[in-house]
């Protein structure tokens, strides 16, 4: 794994490169970082099919994120295309890139562009939207933050749109403890 051989490098800070693209299957929580790395998707993706790719929390250090990251289109309802969980230790987390909620080809919802569920600062100078919902469901909500995690919006942050009889999804969802 990429992260955690960046961890365990010398280097004060690593640059993870991507050569092809990646598709997560099944538990999908990335290593945590324990130093500043930038993973650069370079032009191909990470796709989801579960939860959403993300991370737990980033150790205090910045993870940042270049390039393509998206949610699984999944029956039912598209899965996130970027989750940060964890409470333990706070995340400081940039995008850079596009991180897109998957879309729901079925009667659900689109997914989460990113969903900051744990503790994070995140700063968008790229672009998040929530998946498109292909029949009845409702577009996905592009940042779904809880537990007061700031975001910081330099980009664009938009709900995803629906193709047939449900409605857009919220650009952010702000909720619970802290907000």
């Amino acid at each position: 794994n990429a992260i955690n051989a960046a961890n365990a490098g010398a280097d004060a800070t690593s640059k993870i490169v991507f050569t092809g693209n990646i598709t997560i299957i099944g538990a999908s929580v990335l290593p945590n970082p324990n130093k500043p790395i930038e993973i650069d998707t370079q032009g191909f993706f990470l796709r989801s099919i579960q939860s959403g790719a993300g991370v737990g929390h980033a150790n205090g250090r910045m993870l940042t994120l270049t390039g393509t990251y998206w949610g699984q289109a999944v029956v039912g309802s598209g899965t996130t295309g970027f989750n940060q969980t964890g409470t333990s230790a706070a995340s400081m987390i940039g995008n850079n890139g596009s991180i897109i909620g998957g879309n729901s080809p079925g009667r659900g919802g689109g997914g989460t562009g990113v969903s900051l569920a744990g503790l994070a600062s995140f700063i968008n100078n790229g672009s998040i939207t929530g998946g498109t919902a292909i029949n009845a469901g409702t577009g996905g909500v592009g940042a779904y933050v809880r537990n007061g995690s700031p975001m910081i919006n330099y980009g664009t942050i938009q709900g995803g749109t629906n193709s047939g009889t449900g409605g857009g999804g919220a650009g952010i969802d702000l909720g619970g403890a802290g907000a």
